[in-house]
């Protein structure tokens, strides 16, 4: 009886400690840091990603942004955060190709993900939320971007004279601006053409108020951006890429705690 006890007072304090630093996760800031992946490939600013021949993963959330001097490799999220402090662009690319950033979530900055004069670079399923622009194109041209959730920005997809691109499958969620074309305000500036649905699927837009009769989940009209460019195949229903709370491991220890504790007082009880 007493070691049953001394067992469940200790599991108890544990569970309290839990309890006690639970309300305090990410109260305390890391200082951003600024990073680069430089053209031979090395990293600096950090020790949250590691490098596998030219696959670039996450370990961990990363507060700042990064730069990217090496084209044709990969940058994995595996679910993790790029976390900023309302300044700057989270990753840029400028001059660049072959580039594909997946599974990373991006929020708190001026640009998500800025391309400057690049091309044939891929960016997939990926969470933008919280920025001034998400995803910008300068002077950019051939790069997909598919699949991602782009939420609760001041403008979507900020496009400048970059023409060729593909948008689909991707949900456009609350933004205030959707998509911005600088033409529209710039009659100098040439307008941009770009593909906004591939075969028959297009993107999710959240203020798109067209209509499917037969349920197929594809809207039945376009929605239209400007005179050259729509979306052909609207999606009714988005994909949202949920957040990855920095919580999450905290809690999925206090479950598996529990559960301990449970398979222990049952062994005892025998």
């Amino acid at each position: 009886m007493m070691g049953d006890r001394r067992a469940t007072l200790t599991l108890l304090l544990i569970f309290c400690v839990i309890l006690v630093a639970f309300p305090n996760v990410d109260i305390v800031t890391a200082e951003e840091e600024t990073i680069y992946i430089r053209a031979d490939g090395t990293v600096e600013g950090t020790d949250k990603i590691l490098r596998d021949g030219n696959v670039y993963t996450f370990t961990d959330n990363i507060d700042g942004s990064i730069t990217v001097s090496k084209p044709n490799i990969v940058i994995d999220g595996a679910g993790y955060a790029l976390r900023g402090n309302g300044d700057d662009t989270g990753i840029r690319l400028a001059y660049l190709s072959g580039v594909m950033v997946k599974n990373l979530q991006i929020t708190n900055f001026s640009v998500g993900v800025g391309l400057y004069l690049s091309g044939n670079n891929t960016f997939s399923e990926n969470l933008l939320i919280q920025t001034d622009t998400a995803i910008s194109l300068v002077d950019s041209i051939n790069n997909t971007i598919t699949e991602n959730t782009i939420m609760n920005n001041t403008n979507g997809v900020c496009i400048s004279q970059s023409s060729n691109n593909s948008f689909y499958g991707n949900s456009f969620v609350n933004n205030t601006k959707q998509v911005h074309d600088f033409a529209w305000n710039n009659p100098e500036t040439p307008t941009s053409i770009n593909t906004w649905f591939s075969s028959n699927t297009g993107n999710y837009w959240s203020d798109y108020n067209g209509k499917d009769s037969n349920g197929d989940g594809i809207g039945e009209t376009p929605y239209i951006i400007d005179e050259n460019n729509q979306d052909n195949h609207p999606l009714m229903t988005p994909n949202i890429i949920p957040e990855f709370p920095s919580w999450t491991p905290l809690l999925i220890a206090l479950v598996a705690m529990v559960v301990v504790a449970v398979v222990y007082r049952k062994r005892l009880a025998k």
